[in-house]
């Protein structure tokens, strides 16, 4: 009906008919499926509890992009500024962005923000899915499954990982 619906990894996996690991929709399921629009709702029920952060490192980016000058560029890398992005919608939510002060540190932020959701889903006895996706620091991907598993008691073998590069995210 030309509707566009964007969705992401983790709520398209909530459908049991995307795969996470080759990252697209499974044939073989979406052909069993006899009405799209009941996939959509699950999709649009799910929404609410997606929870996306991003931390890129360093701000090296930023200035490359030209979203930062060359002063602050300078000011941020002294400081170690690590800005942590929340996705909302698709997008980067411009009012939600925070800064933190080393890799370390912006790891615990993330997870800071994401127990009130987890908490939630948790309580509602609801199916979850964890993902952590990275780019180039497998030890930054090992670090976060430790603090998820230590603060959410989470099984490591239940924490779905994915390596993205930065052409994927744009």
């Amino acid at each position: 009906n030309g509707k566009v619906h964007t969705t992401d990894v983790t709520n398209a996996s909530r459908t049991l008919i995307y795969n996470i690991h080759d990252l697209c929709w499974d044939e073989e399921l979406l052909n069993e499926t006899d009405n799209i629009e009941e996939i959509y709702k699950t999709l649009d029920l799910a929404n609410p509890y997606m929870f996306a952060q991003i931390s890129p490192g360093n701000i090296y980016w930023f200035y490359k992009g030209g979203r930062i000058n060359k002063v602050q560029y300078l000011a941020g890398s002294l400081l170690k500024l690590n800005p942590i992005l929340t996705v909302v919608d698709g997008g980067i939510s411009q009012e939600d962005v925070e800064k933190v002060r080393g890799s370390n540190k912006s790891m615990k932020k993330i997870i800071e923000n994401f127990k009130p959701i987890f908490e939630d889903v948790e309580s509602k006895q609801m199916e979850y899915t964890i993902m952590i996706m990275d780019s180039s620091i497998k030890e930054y991907t090992t670090d976060m499954e430790e603090l998820v598993h230590q603060e959410f008691n989470v099984p490591k073998d239940e924490i779905s990982k994915q390596a993205v590069s930065p052409e994927q995210i744009g």
